[in-house]
């Protein structure tokens, strides 16, 4: 626990700080890593934190390295002590750390008394890191005589452990050099070992060695070779003061020649197993090869055995060399190879010396190394017959190959076609002789068939894969193949046809006589759309049903003419084969004969049977489609307009089926305006169908076609009569002819009606008439942003879309054509798509949709216009919007308009969208008969030729000349630019904004035609062509079609958005009511009276009244500015405001304001709305602001600028703070931000 106390006290300061004095070490571009190092001493007695060493209680060093807080283990740690004070132990004074990061060393009290310090340092990466740790030292360690250290060396046989001091090469000495202090053995300390004259040898060669726990370190003396006696020596230093021994011994000197070398060859397996024929070496099996390599008893560590393997077997790792460890073992793994049988390791060694000597090993493999992907294999087929049901079942426990012939198989190529064969495929690898266990084995066959039907199989454990032949109904000679890993076998085989006996049955009851007995071969006729099941028997020639499965082709009339369902093939099961029969619209007087082919291979085998069979009543008709929805007016059809229409039924019975030659009559919901069919009756046609043309008239309408079954057992053999569904028809023609409506068609014979509960009718989809052309009022078009933040960029695209409706406002036919064009931007479908129309857009349902972009040109925005709020107008030289505070801001009722005053400007970038479509005008329909008669003229309806109004005033004011149809006179003469004439049309001087207006000239006279009166459209009738006398001139019409049209504004709005706040004068006048009526008070606070008696106002009054009405800033004594600012005002164009500048909300005994209601008035710089979607945000940092904190800006066209309203009072509780600004932030869906601030000052 105190070390854990102090690891964790450790880890806490590592995230505070690094300990030590060295660096980081970094890569270009990596984080640094940053070592810590922390040291910490602890009672080796007690294990508590300690920093007291005495002879009793030595202290345990503790030095923890961590890297960005994680231990660090495997780093030498360097420990050294200051002044002398205490002994470190070991005393090489080094440590390596454990997977804690931990290094540990001990501190014994030593010979100099006092306080010391123990420090551990670390190098990394040519950085440095280092930790202290304080401790006091008793010093009595000097108790112990130094000579209580003791050294002895003594020799001893290295195989029996027996005293000895002779060496030879195959007797080795084991020299023990023992540490001792006093009598206690000491661990841990290096023995260093000598020999003279070069006798002897020592391992290892370094010739040191390591005290262990019972303080023996051990030396390997060999005999070299150099004979005689030689002499050990063992040496040991500590604190300067060196303690040695030595060893006399005799060698031989007979360590030369590969006598001495001897390697012992080992194989097993994993488990330690020898190999034998019954446990060979496998892929699952490996073998483990050890070579023992030593030199007169002693193991050779550190050399190189090579290895390889002959005949078969695979050495790992390939290059076959492995290096001794210290018991002088190399080890490698042997695994079966590609061959199966008998193999043999091979294992050499070579000495430095040039000595070599080799060992051989035999093994027994089974071959399996290669992959499955790799080995070769090879394919066997076998046809078998007869085999014994289940004779596979153990097939994974004992091989196929040894049971079938015991299972009653017999291997046969010939067999007959009701027979069932077992193929037997057998995948061997070829280089084992192991059949493949678990892979694919693929068989096909050129007759008959196989079971699966893939073909496809696995090998059991033993490589054996099977599958079925059905030889079914072939005959003939045939070839089996089966193929796995692209290794192939054929088996050629020949099938017999079989002699077969066929019975069939019909699966219907039989007939009953009167008795109820069964009348043989007569049969309950199938009803429509049951179903029976046909029954065929199969029987071979000694009358048992066959087993083997046959297939088995059914077919009939009913069901070659598709009026009847059934399985048309089946495979019998058992020597049965069924097949379902279902009737489906089947209509066969002599009953429908079903043929059943047995397939044998040879001749099929043929059973007929009869089923009778009942037909299906008429259930319905139904209605399919109209050829046209919508089809012209007669006389108005062109291109892509027909004034016909095929409507099309179908006649269904009972169960769904379509029914052929039968007979339905036609009729029309309405007959008006000459609207007809082409046939009143039409037979269906083998799908069922029949097909009627309506005929369009000259009445616009929506018209059903009716639709009716005649039975065919009520249809008349006498060509005179006929018969009808329609019951006002039949009543019609009962009467006598002369009293009969006109127009009904009545046969010379009888006419008799279907029963109404008998009749099957139905009626179709709407078919309307119409002209299809859209009229002027049902034109719609519009933009999806009115004002759109496109003065100061480019690229922006605009939605535009488009609605037409025609006279009955019903939508107009697609593909109808829409024309678009604009003075400023682009217009027209920009859908980025190549060679489209771009200048028009095509209707589907009535609608379509075009663009507008936003580029050049932009309406007059150019300079010479003075048509921006801070512009002088170039006609009466004055600002266009009176200056707030020294500022541009916006005219609250809009900019001196050209179009309605002379002396006004054009408005600047505003674009006028004009959408035109080839059309009739409107009428009023006052008889409801969809056409345009005598006196339904209405003036409004009433179209002039459409132009590009640029003005937005809705009257032509173009330089063509003006020309009035109803008058037959020019009412305004052409005019032309004339730069530099003061009379110029075009100049800046004398514009209208009207002047590059342009006209769509319709009747081609080169003049802007007004309306002419009349209504042009297709819905003209003939009497209103030519009118009676007395008629007026609002009576005629023509056939002519019009520019309809519609137009719309976008405006093109400025990014910078301007400001001004204002005030109302009679919301100054409320806000100072009590100061207005202040009157002359005597010493005795009484009114002083003129002399017509009236009170007499304070001289604050009087000028507080002037102030407010000519908008001068207002003080608290009014008009002396000593007197402190309360409002700044100042005059503005609109005469009931005052332009509104700083307020002052402080208390005073004079003129105050405790609280003021105004506006903020704001546009871009052509006094346009701002950009739709701007976002404004209200807020203040002085004063109470009463309102919305904000609100995003509508679409918009006005010509006025917008206004909302704002209210600013005395806080409720004091912010500390004497001014300060509301503030209303203008941020548009560009991100350009403009800010609007009004000073608010108080009292804090």
């Amino acid at each position: 626990m105190p070390f854990m106390r102090w690891l964790s006290v450790v880890l806490f300061s590592f995230l505070l700080t690094a300990c030590g004095g060295g660096g980081t070490i970094e890569k270009e571009g990596e984080t640094a890593a940053a070592y810590t190092l922390a040291v910490q001493g602890y009672s080796s007695s007690t294990g508590e934190e300690s920093n007291a060493v005495t002879r009793g209680a030595s202290l345990q060093i503790l030095a923890q390295l961590r890297n960005n807080n994680n231990p660090v283990a495997g780093e030498r740690i360097s420990f050294s002590l200051a002044d002398g004070v205490g002994i470190l132990d070991p005393i090489s004074g080094t440590a390596v750390t454990d997977s804690n990061g931990i290094a540990r060393i001990n501190i014994t009290a030593g010979t100099v008394e006092g306080a010391g310090e123990v420090s551990a340092s670390i190098s990394i990466g040519g950085a440095s890191y280092s930790d202290s740790f304080a401790f006091s030292s008793s010093g009595d360690q000097n108790q112990v005589p130094e000579e209580t250290f003791t050294l002895t060396l003594q020799g001893y046989t290295e195989a029996g452990s027996q005293l000895s001091n002779n060496v030879a090469s195959d007797t080795p000495l084991d020299i023990r050099a023992t540490l001792k202090q006093g009598e206690t053995p000491v661990s841990g300390q290096r023995i260093t070992f000598s020999l003279v004259d070069n006798i002897g040898s020592l391992t290892p060669s370094s010739g040191t060695a390591l005290t262990g726990n019972d303080g023996i370190a051990h030396m390997l003396l060999t005999a070299g070779s150099v004979a005689g006696a030689g002499e050990i020596t063992a040496r040991f230093t500590f604190n300067g003061i060196a303690y040695s021994n030595s060893f006399a011994f005799t060698s031989a000197g007979d360590a030369t020649g590969n006598g001495t070398i001897s390697l012992v060859l080992d194989i097993v397996d994993q488990s330690g197993a020898a190999f034998t024929d019954e446990n060979p070496v496998s892929k699952d099996n490996k073998g483990i090869v050890t070579a023992t390599l030593t030199q007169s008893g002693v193991p050779l560590a550190g050399e190189l055995v090579r290895f390889e393997s002959n005949f078969t077997g695979k050495i790992t790792p390939e290059l076959g060399t492995a290096l001794t460890n210290e018991n002088g073992q190399a080890k490698v793994t042997l695994s079966s190879g590609l061959l199966k049988g008998a193999g043999q390791v091979v294992a050499s060694y070579t000495s430095k010396e040039n000595v070599g000597i080799t060992q051989t090993i035999g093994f027994i493999s089974s071959g399996d190394d290669a992959s499955v992907e790799t080995a070769v294999a090879s394919v066997d087929v076998k046809l078998l017959q007869g085999c014994n049901e289940g004779w596979d079942s153990n097939r994974n426990t004992v091989s196929l190959e040894t049971t079938y012939l015991s299972s009653g198989c017999i291997e046969v190529n010939q067999f007959s076609s009701e027979e069932l064969i077992d193929v037997l495929v057998k995948v061997t690898d070829t280089s084992s002789g192991d059949g493949f266990a678990g892979i694919i084995s693929e068989t096909t066959t050129d007759l008959g068939s196989l079971l699966p039907e893939s073909g496809k199989a696995l090998t059991d454990n033993f490589g054996f894969a099977l599958l079925k032949l059905q030889p079914g109904a072939n005959s003939g000679a045939g070839q089996i193949t089966a193929t796995s890993k692209t290794a192939s076998n054929q088996k050629a085989f020949e099938i017999a046809t079989a002699d077969l006996t066929v019975t069939i049955d019909n699966g219907l009851y039989n007939q009953l006589d009167a008795d109820g007995n069964i009348i043989e071969d007569e049969f309950i006729p199938l009803g429509a759309g049951a179903t029976t099941v046909i029954t065929v028997k199969i029987f071979d020639t000694a009358g048992n049903l066959v087993v083997s499965p046959l297939d088995v082709e059914f077919t009939s009339g009913c069901v070659q003419n598709n009026t009847s369902v059934m399985d048309t093939k089946t495979t019998s099961v058992s020597g049965v084969a069924t097949a379902t029969y279902r009737t489906d619209g089947c209509n066969a007087a002599q009953g429908d004969t079903v043929r059943a082919s047995v397939l044998t291979g040879g001749t099929p085998v043929i059973a007929t049977v009869n089923i009778p069979v009942s037909t299906a009543p008429i259930e319905s008709i139904e209605f399919i489609d109209a050829s046209e929805p919508v089809i012209a007016l007669k006389g108005t059809g062109g291109q892509g307009r027909s004034e016909t229409s095929e409507i099309t039924f179908k006649l269904k019975d009972k169960i769904g089926k379509e029914v052929q030659s039968n007979r339905m009559d036609f009729r029309l919901s309405s007959t008006n305006g000459g609207i007809s069919l082409s046939h009143s009756s039409v037979f269906t046609d083998a799908e069922g169908l029949a097909r009627v043309q309506v005929n369009a008239g000259f009445v616009p309408m929506a018209v059903r076609v009716q639709a009716c079954y005649i039975p065919e057992d009520q249809i008349p053999a006498e060509q005179t009569n006929n018969v009808t569904c329609w019951q006002d028809l039949y009543l019609e023609c009962l009467k006598d002819e002369a009293d009969r409506a006109p127009n009904t068609a009545c046969p010379t014979g009888d006419l008799s009606l279907v029963a109404l509960d008998e009749q099957v009718t139905t009626v179709s989809d709407l078919v309307s008439i119409s002209s299809g052309l859209p009229d002027g009022n049902s034109f719609t078009a519009g933009s999806a942003v009115i004002n759109i933040e496109a003065l100061d960029h480019i690229g922006d695209l605009n939605e535009i879309s488009v609605y037409l409706a025609d006279h009955f406002n019903n939508p107009v036919p697609d593909g109808t054509a829409v024309y678009l064009t604009t003075e400023g931007g682009a217009v027209g479908t920009l859908d980025s798509d190549a060679f489209n129309p771009q200048l028009e857009c095509r209707t589907v349902d009535g609608e379509c949709n075009a663009q507008w972009r936003s580029q050049n040109p932009k309406p007059f925005t150019e300079p010479k216009w003075g048509n921006q709020i801070s512009s002088i107008n170039p006609k009466t030289n004055t600002i266009n919007c009176d200056l707030y505070f020294n500022t541009a801001a916006p005219c609250m009722a809009g900019i001196l308009n050209a179009a309605t005053f002379e002396n006004g400007v054009p408005l600047g970038g505003r674009a006028t969208v004009l959408v035109t479509a080839k059309g009739q005008e409107s009428f009023i329909d006052i008889n409801g008969n969809g056409r345009f008669d005598t006196n339904e003229y209405y003036s409004g309806y009433d179209l002039a030729e459409a132009f590009v109004d640029h003005n937005e005033n809705g009257v032509y004011d173009g330089l063509a000349a003006i020309y009035n149809p109803i008058t037959a006179e020019v009412e305004q003469d052409a005019r032309f630019c004339q730069e530099g004439d003061a009379n110029d049309p075009c100049s800046p001087e004398n514009t209208n904004a009207g002047q590059f207006e342009e006209n769509f000239d319709i009747d081609l006279n080169g003049m802007h035609t007004l309306a002419d009166g009349k209504y042009n459209g297709l819905l003209c009738t003939e009497a209103a062509t030519s009118p009676s006398p007395g008629d007026t001139f609002e009576t005629l019409c023509t056939k002519d079609v019009v520019d309809v049209r519609e137009s719309f504004e976008i405006i093109m709005s400025g990014s910078q958005v301007y400001s001004r706040f204002v005030v109302l004068k009679t919301e100054l006048r409320n806000q100072f009511a009590s100061r207005l009526t202040e009157i002359e008070l005597d010493d005795e606070n009484n009114p002083i009276l003129d002399g017509d008696g009236n009170t007499i106002l304070t001289p604050n009054a009087v000028q507080l009244g002037l102030d407010i009405e000519s908008c001068n800033s207002i003080y608290g004594v009014a008009g002396e500015s000593s007197t402190g600012l309360v409002v700044a005002l100042e005059p503005t164009a609109q005469s009931d405001y005052c332009d509104l500048g700083t307020i002052d909300l402080t208390p005073s005994d004079n003129n105050e304001l405790a609280a003021l209601s105004f506006a903020l008035y704001y546009s871009d710089r052509y006094n346009n709305p701002i950009p739709s979607g701007t976002a404004v945000a209200i807020s203040t940092d002085n004063g109470k602001y009463s309102g919305s904190a904000g609100f995003a800006m509508l679409e918009s066209a006005a010509t006025a600028a917008h206004g909302i309203g704002l209210s600013i009072s005395r806080e409720a509780e004091p912010n500390k703070s004497t001014s300060g600004f509301l503030s209303i932030v203008f941020t548009t869906p560009k991100e350009v931000e403009t800010t609007a601030q009004l000073a608010i000052r108080d009292a804090g």
